[in-house]
């Protein structure tokens, strides 16, 4: 059970140390399209630049810390830096609702993300009716320009899809951790819930910039000319539905992070759960204190007295075997 408590350890710090440094580096990425849209003189330019900052800032705040956390040495997180037995359970009394809970989080994003599976699935069969992939092999010129709009309007559910997908991952990793009584849980958590709150916060930031693009984009539509107009109450309701579909995923992911992040002062500052994810190799201090005989005041001052008395004896001694006889007497 050691050697696969320390292989899952081991493969669970690999996975969120790779996630965080995705995330430092997508926040380092995209100051560069932020900078050159705010250049351009255009009110969506600018709300699409204003986004990408907000973007970058929240990944690279999440990504960071995450990153500090996972060898920092703080009194706050019970475990240390090997792997290790926890000296308990986390399936016992009610620290059994914390497996519950991750178990019940993908349910809860499975069930309330059918919109998203839906909206992607469309996307998909649309790209394969009209040949978006061979025609971008075959015109590489205008791949480009094709592309960017793609990505942008694109970019919100994709990272809606992320964000689900780690937590969904993130539980499977705690519940493996908990099973195998590792004294990581707590780190692990405060990691999960670092990464899953930097994707919930960008996917929250993707939601308010399509809320605010949307009137621009609606009235583009409106302008736009069309004989039978059936062509602008297709768009007009691919637009609705977009806007309906990245709200909800945002609201659904949003509800998921703050029932896991409930969890992390508990674990972190409970005494019964520091006292079960403490390592089995390193008692606190209560224990070792309690295991000392228990010695009177009173007899240390005596015991002080009398090792006083004796070492002035000594002194006298020791000086006077030193000083040399005098002649007068």
């Amino acid at each position: 059970m050691q050697f696969a408590r320390s292989v899952v350890e081991r493969l669970v710090v690999a996975l969120l140390r790779l996630a965080a440094t995705c995330m430092t580096m997508a926040a380092l990425a995209l100051i560069v399209p932020a900078t050159a849209l705010w250049v351009i003189d255009a009110e969506m330019a600018r709300l699409a630049s204003v986004a990408s900052i907000q973007l970058a800032a929240v990944f690279a705040l999440a990504g960071g810390t995450a990153l500090y956390l996972l060898r920092a040495r703080t009194t706050w997180l019970p475990d240390g830096q090997h792997s290790g037995a926890s000296a308990g359970s986390g399936l016992d009394g009610w620290m059994i609702l914390f497996p519950l809970t991750l178990v019940g989080l993908p349910l809860l994003i499975l069930s309330q993300l059918q919109p998203l599976a839906a909206f992607w699935r469309d996307v998909l069969m649309l790209a394969d009716q009209l040949d978006l992939w061979q025609g971008l092999q075959g015109d590489t010129g205008a791949s480009g320009l094709v592309l960017m709009p793609v990505i942008a309007a694109l970019a919100v559910p994709a990272i809606d899809v992320i964000a689900a997908s780690t937590q969904a991952i993130a539980s499977v990793l705690l519940i493996l951790l908990l099973l195998l009584r590792s004294s990581r849980v707590p780190r692990a958590l405060v990691l999960c819930v670092l990464i899953q709150g930097g994707l919930v916060g960008a996917s929250l930031l993707g939601a308010v910039a399509v809320e605010r693009l949307a009137p621009s984009v609606e009235q583009l539509i409106r302008e736009t000319p069309d004989g039978a107009g059936t062509e602008q109450t297709r768009a007009l309701d691919e637009l609705q539905r977009y806007r309906t579909v990245t709200r909800g995923a945002s609201q659904t992911l949003t509800a998921a992070w703050v029932l896991l992040a409930a969890w992390a002062p508990l674990l972190l500052f409970n005494d019964r759960a520091r006292t079960t994810f403490a390592p089995l190799d390193a008692p606190n201090a209560e224990a070792r204190l309690g295991a000392l005989p228990h010695i009177d005041p009173a007899q240390i001052s005596a015991m002080a007295d009398r090792a006083r008395a004796q070492a002035y004896v000594e002194a006298a001694k020791h000086v006077d075997e030193a000083t040399p006889p005098s002649r007068w007497f």
